[in-house]
């Protein structure tokens, strides 16, 4: 559903790359190919969490800073203050509805890639 959603928002402009898993993510984020611009983390990536993974994420990023945004539908205050003292650049709560989810990600990327702008075809 994400995928379809940005790339109504965005089209051809924006290539994702989408991972089920801690060692398929790394794997990618190791390859560097395409170079990575922005990382979108669910906070449940198996086996682990997300406040395990951004430590990982960030020695393998070489120095680089590489906005890492987690995406949680269980956003307690403990989970949203270990995240961003991993090092995450936000933490967002899920949102309900497809409005709400289209608005939530158009200005999640345009945030981090303002170089984006909408499609006209959205």
């Amino acid at each position: 559903m994400l995928t379809h959603l940005l790339k109504e928002l965005f089209g051809e402009r924006l290539e994702l790359v989408c991972t089920t898993n801690q060692t398929a993510f790394l794997a990618h984020l190791a390859a560097d190919e395409p170079p990575v611009s922005l990382i979108l983390l669910d906070y449940h990536l198996p086996p682990t969490t997300a406040t395990e993974v951004i430590p990982l994420i960030r020695a393998q990023a070489g120095g680089e800073v590489v906005p890492v945004v987690v995406w949680s539908a269980q956003a307690s205050v403990q989970e949203q203050q270990a995240c961003l003292t991993q090092g995450a650049s936000e933490y967002l709560s899920k949102v309900a509805g497809m409005e709400q989810l289209t608005a939530q990600l158009g200005q999640l990327v345009l945030r981090h890639l303002p170089a984006l702008s909408p499609s006209e075809e959205a």
